[in-house]
């Protein structure tokens, strides 16, 4: 979110880490319903902010978080990478820090998908072989592909930085990180595949839960498809 100080960190994806966010999410909403509003500015934020606090609790209390494939936490450590500085000797150092702590992310999030499966909320089966079909090119274990992780230490090299025991770390983190994704495109084909759902879709609940998410308004779900 831009604020500094945390760019060598990795979340922690576990059901007990996403109880934790949504207590959070918990305690801002009451502090939230305390805070001053002394303008129209304040009130646009903190409609919104309750508005988004609230359906983000509701997601969670729906067990949303227990679908391994939809909007994987894992998509989003490697799409962080994309997104981190790569200027300075020190935007290297947070990189080749968060880059050793991606198999902690997602042994982390593969707990949660372990956890879907307990309580019989498995992901849809055409996800699931997607889905480890994309960590295995991630991850380079496609004939043809190249590593994303390695891609980091390649760029490393044209960046200007010049010391060898920061490349060491970066090659060792990239390693780890590679072998991390074809795990869990592994534990994907061998344990999770043959609990998953033989249905696409997912049910009016849950399809009017995240409708109301990502478009910010509750739409009249028979309306909308009779007019398209």
């Amino acid at each position: 979110m831009g604020v500094r100080g945390h760019d060598a960190e990795m979340s922690d994806y576990s059901p007990e880490g996403q109880a934790a966010v949504a207590a959070l999410f918990r305690e801002t909403l009451a502090d939230l319903a305390t805070a001053p509003v002394t303008n129209d500015r304040d009130r646009m934020a903190r409609d919104a902010m309750q508005d988004s606090l609230t359906l983000r609790i509701e997601r969670f209390e729906a067990g949303e978080y227990l679908d391994a494939m939809y909007r994987s936490p894992v998509v989003s450590i490697r799409g962080t990478f994309d997104l981190m500085p790569r200027e300075t000797e020190d935007d290297w150092h947070n990189i080749a820090r968060r880059l050793a702590l991606v198999p902690r992310g997602v042994a982390s999030a593969q707990r949660t998908a372990a956890e879907g499966l307990r309580l019989a909320r498995p992901a849809a089966r055409r996800q699931v072989v997607e889905f480890a079909a994309k960590l295995e090119t991630w991850s380079g274990h496609k004939p043809g592909t190249v590593a994303f992780f390695d891609t980091l230490v390649t760029a490393f090299d044209t960046a200007g930085v010049v010391s060898a025991r920061l490349r060491g770390e970066l090659e060792r983190g990239a390693a780890l990180a590679n072998q991390s994704f074809a795990g869990l495109a592994t534990y994907l084909r061998q344990s999770y595949l043959d609990s998953a759902s033989g249905r696409d879709g997912v049910g009016p609940e849950r399809y009017q839960l995240n409708s109301r998410f990502y478009n910010g308004i509750v739409l009249d779900l028979e309306e909308t498809y009779a007019w398209g």
